[in-house]
């Protein structure tokens, strides 16, 4: 497809011009409206333009009008003060989604191939991978990644989206930097809560043990081996006691021998003070002495009552006595040992929690090297199934090559006849490619490059600056 009519009024300081289904040299000096015609058809096809004033001074409309021959109508109205007019037809049909439609029939390279030719080479490199014929939208990327990945242009071809997805500062790969940031973390508070905790412990063996226990344990043995010793004592001492219990007894038969003898004394005085009562005194006399048998009987019974009881006693703690003291060591190096362990019970759990957080930290950390790794495989698995445009255009590590060399390789010329075969790619797209500045070529180059358009058959629309004062337009 190629210009068969161009009809410029009152648009980029220029009042009027017309050009017809040829290739054009536009010569002249600065300032003389070479590049305004470029510019012009760039804004027909793309909309957009980097001039803030569109429409000539003094102009209160203006149009740039395009007719392909293959019957597609551009029309561009700008007015005064007033929204333009963008009109699109392809025959004679509106066509609705125009920019959209347009986008279609053109490349970047062919509307300003100077420009790219400055360009830095990434950029190169994104304007050519733009060619590959693959279709794609976010909802293939959802596809592919589960989600629409963060952080990424998506106005860019899909061999850039990809390298984005993967590139060392991408979302995904900060993402798993800061994760295993934070796994590492965790994973050094583990071996330092491990290496406060005896070795293979684990909590859920102390848990359930209670220290009491033991030590109620240990206490009733020691509550025995009392009752034990008190038992030895008492046996050991059984002829002491009783030695006791007989000088008690003479201790009371001494006394009362005593008591007996003050008593008789007193009455035999009273005897003889108290003759009239001499019989009465003779008969208490008499009861005295059958009293004093009485309570000896008294002493007697309880003496006997005494030994019987505390031989009793002698025979059970005979029995005791013979019991072996038992040791509460072990015990209590146990009891004390369940209370360490479970001293240790918070620091174990609290490290088995961050075992839980790594181990999730990790499952996160492999989903986005997986999704890393599924966006460094997917360029190859594209490249098998999109249609290169170019025969020497090829793809290696996501970066083309033009007859196998990086695009930084080539000359301005070799650059610019590649831009040639761009524009030849597609017969229904646009068949032109419009050259600004082609004074900058060593003549040699531009010839070759205007020859290279008659042979693929490309339009070409060139600008060259001369000394001429006034703009001439000259058929190629």
């Amino acid at each position: 497809m190629k210009i068969s009519k161009l009809h410029i009024s009152n648009l980029f300081g220029i009042k009027e011009k017309k050009l017809e289904d040829k290739d054009y040299e536009i010569i002249g000096d600065n300032k003389t409206g070479k590049t305004s015609i470029l510019e012009a058809i760039r804004f027909a096809f793309s909309n957009r333009s980097d001039k803030k004033l569109i429409l000539k001074k003094g102009a209160e409309e203006g149009e740039v009008l395009i007719e392909t021959d293959n019957g597609i109508s551009i029309l561009r109205k700008e007015r005064l003060g007033q929204v333009g007019i963008d009109t699109v037809k392809d025959g004679k049909t509106p066509i609705t989604k125009k920019e959209s439609f347009l986008r279609e029939l053109f490349s970047e390279i062919q509307l300003n191939p100077i420009a790219f030719i400055a360009l830095p080479e990434q950029e190169q490199n994104r304007i050519i991978l733009d060619l590959i014929d693959f279709k794609w939208d976010t909802a293939w990327i959802e596809k592919q990644f589960g989600e629409i990945v963060p952080e990424v242009n998506y106005e860019q071809n899909i061999l850039k989206v990809l390298s984005d997805i993967q590139a060392e500062d991408g979302y995904y790969f900060r993402t798993r930097q800061e994760i295993n940031r934070e796994a590492k973390h965790k994973q050094a508070f583990i071996v330092e809560i491990a290496d406060t905790l005896p070795e293979e412990y684990k909590a859920s063996d102390w848990e359930n043990k209670k220290a009491s226990e033991i030590y109620t344990q240990a206490e009733r043995i020691r509550e025995r081996n009392r009752q034990i010793e008190g038992a030895i004592g008492l046996v050991n001492s059984e002829e002491g006691k009783k030695r006791s219990f007989e000088s008690d007894k003479k201790i009371a038969l001494s006394a009362l021998d005593t008591e007996v003898s003050a008593e008789r004394t007193r009455l035999e005085k009273d005897i003889i003070r108290l003759e009239d009562q001499i019989k009465a005194t003779k008969k208490e006399l008499a009861g005295l002495e059958k009293d004093k048998l009485a309570r000896v009987e008294k002493i007697n019974l309880e003496y006997k009552a005494n030994i019987s009881r505390f031989e009793g006693s002698i025979e059970k703690n005979k029995a005791l006595a013979g019991e072996k003291i038992q040791s509460t060591t072990e015990l209590l190096a146990e009891a004390a040992r369940i209370e360490k362990m479970k001293s240790y019970i918070g620091e174990y759990n609290r490290m088995v929690g961050y075992e839980g957080e790594v181990t999730e930290l990790n499952l996160k950390s492999q989903h986005f090297t997986n999704q890393i790794d599924h966006a460094r495989n997917l360029p190859a698995e594209i490249l098998t199934k999109a249609k290169l445009p170019l025969d020497n255009l090829s793809i290696v590590e996501g970066k083309p090559l033009i007859n196998g060399m990086p695009i930084s390789n080539m000359s301005d010329g070799e650059k610019l006849c590649f831009c040639v075969d761009v524009a030849n790619l597609q017969k229904k797209a646009l068949n032109l490619i419009l050259i600004d500045g082609v004074e900058k070529l060593s003549p040699e180059n531009r010839k070759m490059l205007y020859a290279k358009c008659k042979e693929k058959g490309v339009q070409f629309i060139c600008t060259r600056t001369t000394k001429d004062t006034e703009l001439i337009v000259v058929e190629i």
